[in-house]
């Protein structure tokens, strides 16, 4: 059963991060701190705002998607 359960977090954690496989972490990180994105994430979800990415109800799951959520964004404005 430990097994079963440490496949599927790897699994999931392959699924969670596959959608921006050749994504630049450094420039994504410092463009959400730039924009302060936290401070809307923790509002939207509370606690750090990490949640926001990893909720089933996410809205974001391709680059485009991205891309559209940010133009949205007041700080992307």
């Amino acid at each position: 059963m430990r097994y079963l359960f440490a496949s599927l977090a790897f699994i999931t954690n392959i699924a969670i991060a596959s959608p921006f496989p050749n994504g630049d972490v450094v420039n994504g990180k410092t463009l959400f701190l730039e924009y302060e994105c936290s401070t809307c994430h923790q509002a939207q979800v509370g606690g750090d705002g990490s949640y926001i990415f990893t909720r089933a109800n996410r809205k974001v799951s391709t680059p485009n998607q991205l891309i559209q959520q940010i133009e949205r964004c007041p700080a992307g404005s």
